[in-house]
């Protein structure tokens, strides 16, 4: 063999070698990814009907008289504890008769969350001819982690209640988180 022959490849081997005692390092990312609690909670609730009966526009109760009663109790809660579903009773209503019942809701995730839907389910039809319920929200319903907003139900019974009878109605609260309402 000649050496013009011999140097190509003596070249080739030393490349080879080059390349198999490359040296390197290699960086690696591990990821943990932790998402956040939608969570809210009745914290606090009152009724308007204090002592002598409120009265809706154009009724009056100039004699102060203390007949009906609004009481609001907790109904049901979470497996926390934590108080989820409210139970307003009024007793011994009248035409005329009107309340408002104001109550908390807390934020107890970890993010922040708006009031994505709130729905009247009326079962037997009475809003609007025998009670009158509406929902008065605020006008920002974002509330952030530990932060809370107050809404208030107005209930009003109507001049077509009947006598010795019992209506009942549902209110549903869905928050959602703040960026998808």
């Amino acid at each position: 063999m000649s050496i013009k022959t011999i140097i190509p490849i003596i070249m080739a081997i030393m490349v080879i070698a080059g390349a198999v005692a490359m040296w390197s390092d290699t960086l690696k990312i591990n990821a943990t990814i932790k998402t956040g609690e939608v969570k809210v909670k009745f914290s606090d609730w009152m009724c308007s009907d204090k002592g002598s009966d409120p009265q809706a526009e154009g009724f009056h109760n100039e004699e102060g008289k203390d007949v009906a009663s609004c009481n609001v109790n907790v109904e049901a809660s979470d497996g926390e504890g934590n108080p989820i579903k409210l139970n307003v009773t009024l007793n011994n209503t009248y035409p005329g008769y009107s309340v408002d019942v104001t109550f908390i809701v807390d934020n107890i995730g970890t993010i922040p969350v708006k009031l994505y839907n709130y729905k009247l389910i009326d079962p037997s039809g009475v809003n609007g001819s025998t009670l009158l319920v509406t929902l008065s929200v605020p006008k920002d319903t974002q509330i952030d982690s530990g932060g809370n907003s107050t809404y208030t139900l107005h209930i009003t019974v109507l001049q077509n209640a009947a006598e010795s009878s019992t209506y009942t109605f549902e209110v549903d609260l869905t928050f959602a988180q703040w960026n998808e309402v």
